[in-house]
């Protein structure tokens, strides 16, 4: 299987010509129908390794988890900004260990607090300060830090 993904080459198409093909450092090809299958693979790893490192069960409603999966998407979830950091900081010791790379500017946090004063946080991932986020939506939920 790794062989597939070795050498990835693409060529772009425009409605006048097709260009030269180069080779692409993206490793999992979008739209390949094998794709999710190797995705759901490492998500289904990264799921037990992130159990494995401890700390805190959230319980939503009447299930205990401590991450949110859906296709591509993934959500961490913690009581606390330290605890939050020690997961991103699982999440990458997880990517290093299988060679998954993670969408830095795709990465939002958001703590939730019902205090009117929010203090902002600083989180990271390998070495880059994350988005804090006041509102944001997932699978057509409508989260806000405020807890509305």
């Amino acid at each position: 299987m790794h062989t597939l993904y070795e050498e990835v080459k693409l060529k772009i198409r425009t409605s006048t010509c097709i260009y030269e093909s180069f080779r692409s450092d993206i490793r999992v090809k979008q739209g390949f129908p094998l794709s999710p299958t190797l995705f759901g693979l490492y998500i289904d790893k990264l799921e037990e390794w992130l159990n494995s490192q401890g700390g805190e069960n959230i319980h939503l409603g009447k299930f205990v988890t401590r991450v949110l999966l859906y296709t591509y998407d993934l959500i961490l979830i913690s009581k606390s900004a330290f605890r939050l950091q020690e997961h991103l900081l699982s999440l990458q010791h997880f990517c290093r260990k299988v060679g998954m790379q993670v969408n830095i500017s795709k990465i939002k946090t958001m703590i939730f607090s019902n205090k009117r004063e929010h203090k902002q946080h600083k989180l990271y991932f390998e070495g880059n300060t994350l988005e804090e986020v006041v509102d944001y939506n997932y699978l057509k939920i409508d989260f806000n830090k405020n807890l509305s």
